[in-house]
């Protein structure tokens, strides 16, 4: 367990200009903290993104032309998702450039505070279908199937070891494609392969799916890359689409996998006789959030 009396002190360190998920690495812990550590980081450097995408915005513009270019050659969908969304600078710049029209988008991330920048790039940029809440890469609140379009860009590649479990979590969600724009170890220098090791970075994505026995239909380099020491790889899984769900929305407790549903001021599973709270329009999806709450819906 990380010690959070320690927040003040790590913020310090990363505006001092610390590398904090090296730091809490070097800290010791086992795989049940990796998700802990990654959302502490990940929460201080909260605001980091959105600022370099206002200061370098054909950063952000080069990888979603290339990421719409890929999506617009698929299947119609009518739900797309970003897993680990972070600030939306991502989704915000590519939902315009999609050919598809009347679908819902959402995202998630596991820090509270990248979704409420995340809220606010949307909103700055007029998108009213976007949908987004905290959420586990390794327990996503989605029931199974549920969410045409799945994709990620860079969210796995701290999870080096936990490859196979986020995968067979993505996989699960998804009901036709999942689209990985990640690092290709494979692919990289001996210099970007020892950075990558250092870092703790994904490794053999490919083997791993083929293991797994999903469909690949795509597997390359993808055209733009910000670090030649960090290259990304595209790899697309087509998944059979199930029978079609008439789902009011998509949100599971990410416990039960129950459906969620928004009552009052939080959302509730019936089933699950869990509540999980909305704090500033944000839904709070983690496990840990989680209240037992066994008589809600009494009157």
């Amino acid at each position: 367990m990380i010690d959070l009396s320690k927040l003040r002190e790590m913020r310090q360190m990363y505006d001092e200009g610390a590398n904090l998920i090296e730091y809490l690495k070097n800290q010791g812990y086992d795989k049940d903290t990796l998700s802990e550590a990654i959302m502490i980081s990940y929460d201080i450097q909260s605001g980091s993104y959105t600022r370099s995408d206002e200061q370098k915005p054909e950063v952000r513009e080069n990888y979603t032309d290339a990421l719409a270019k890929v999506l617009n050659q698929l299947d119609g969908f009518s739900s797309i998702m970003e897993a680990g969304v972070g600030e939306a600078t991502t989704l915000s710049r590519l939902l315009p450039k999609l050919q598809q029209q009347n679908y819902t988008a959402y995202g998630f991330d596991i820090s509270w505070s990248r979704i409420k920048y995340a809220q606010a790039n949307c909103i700055k940029r007029l998108l009213q279908q976007v949908k987004l809440f905290t959420g586990d890469l390794f327990s996503i609140p989605i029931q199974s199937s549920a969410v045409d379009i799945v994709y990620t860009l860079h969210s796995l590649e701290s999870n080096g070891g936990r490859e196979k479990e986020a995968l067979q979590e993505l996989y699960r969600v998804a009901s036709s494609y999942l689209v990985l724009l990640e690092p290709m170890y494979e692919w990289a220098s001996e210099e970007g392969k020892a950075r990558m090791d250092k870092f703790g970075y994904i490794k053999n994505l490919y083997d791993i799916i083929k293991e797994l026995n999903y469909n690949v239909v795509e597997y390359r380099l993808l055209e733009y890359s910000v670090n030649p020491l960090n290259p990304t790889g595209l790899i697309i899984i087509k998944k059979e689409k199930s029978t079609e769900q008439d789902l009011e929305s998509p949100l599971a407790c990410p416990i039960t996998k129950y459906s969620l549903s928004k009552e009052k001021d939080c959302y509730y599973s019936k089933e699950g006789l869990l509540a999980y709270p909305i704090i500033d329009s944000i839904p709070c999806l983690l496990p840990q959030n989680a209240v037992v709450a066994t008589h809600f819906m009494d009157s």
